[in-house]
């Protein structure tokens, strides 16, 4: 099972969920290297003064360019500060970043929260503030070629590794050997794969284990489309339906694939999880327990709030008011609970 955020997703997630973080904070503080990118974002929404976590225990801010000066972001404005990590798992790096500010006496004066954009379902007494629960397994495209779960998957190559040829360039002859030997790389994976997958020519193999061996790339094998030709390729309209014929065969639980057409053809003839660099997408099952806690978890705010409204002086006319709105709540949720249990069993058919 599979949960994908790409980076047009992360923006979106922190759009939807900017209002979490109180006005009157004064500086976004992001943990490097993944943590700066929500850090940068949350800071351009907000129009306040960034920093990565050495630079803030430093007493040092980031330039913020004419509009910056303009608004004179200094240090001595600086009262309330939020740390802000792209995801919390187990915590560890969160526990790192509290002690270092706790040894810090320059921000002593300061009043700081934790946040994160991501984090999974048990962890989120460990933050201040969070946006959304994202469960395991999870994959982020900012991470996703040095993410350990290469290890059992299978990859493409045109489109994810190196970017595809131009029409010149495939022209199956002398300029589409240049571009095997002098493809530019887009994504340099950290970790082995498991597969690389791809509808390059058998006959071009010895150009495409070379680019792999040129770029450091440990992989355990190559598995090509033994055609002869591009026409032959193309008349045949192997690309998607050999990918998916190998991926169905072999015990790998993820497929990376560039073309959109080509991923959802993957998904439909396999049914095993793909992931679409070219949309952001993931094709997999639907994560009902991702929806149902994010759900839950909202629900325990209005909750606070219903309990606040009880202990208020007010409590007669909200008792009288809140309680058909809680009867309403639960018919909702018992519904709602019932419809995804549908979906989930349609899905499993």
């Amino acid at each position: 099972m599979v949960y994908y955020k790409s980076y047009s997703d992360l923006c979106r997630d922190i759009i939807n969920n900017i209002y979490k973080i109180n006005t009157n904070v004064d500086l976004i503080v992001g943990n490097p290297r993944s943590g700066m990118l929500p850090a940068v974002i949350i800071g351009l929404l907000m129009n306040k003064p960034v920093a990565d976590i050495d630079s803030y225990l430093s007493g040092k801010i980031w330039g913020s360019g004419l509009r910056g000066k303009e608004q004179n972001f200094n240090w001595e404005k600086i009262k309330k500060v939020i740390i802000i990590e792209d995801s919390v798992n187990s915590g560890a790096a969160l526990t790192d970043v509290r002690h270092r500010v706790s040894q810090c006496n320059i921000i002593e004066s300061h009043q700081i929260l934790y946040g994160c954009v991501y984090i999974v379902p048990g962890r989120e007494k460990l933050v201040d503030i969070f946006f959304e629960v994202v469960p395991q397994l999870r994959f982020f495209e900012w991470n996703l070629m040095h993410h350990p779960r290469l290890n059992n998957a299978c990859v493409d190559i045109d489109g994810v590794i190196c970017h595809d040829p131009t029409e010149e360039e495939n022209d199956d002859g002398p300029r589409y050997l240049d571009f095997l030997n002098n493809a530019k790389p887009i994504h340099i994976p950290t970790v082995p794969v498991s597969c690389f997958v791809t509808s390059r020519l058998e006959k071009y193999r010895k150009e495409t284990e070379g680019w792999l061996e040129k770029y450091n790339i440990q992989y355990g094998e190559v598995i090509m489309l033994n055609l002869p030709s591009k026409e032959e390729r193309i008349r045949q309209k192997a690309h998607g339906r050999f990918k998916a014929e190998v991926y169905q065969n072999r015990s790998e639980t993820l497929f990376i694939e560039s073309n959109p057409g080509q991923a959802e053809e993957i998904f439909q003839k396999t049914g095993k999880d793909v992931l679409c660099l070219g949309n952001g997408k993931s094709l997999g099952i639907r994560n009902i327990d991702a929806e149902m806690h994010n759900y839950i978890v909202e629900l325990k705010k209005k909750d606070e709030i219903i309990n606040r409204l009880y202990k208020s002086r007010t409590y007669r006319i909200g008792k009288m008011i809140i309680m058909p709105v809680q009867i309403l709540r639960d018919i909702l949720i018992m519904a709602k609970l019932r419809y995804l249990k549908w979906i989930n069993h349609e899905k499993n058919k």
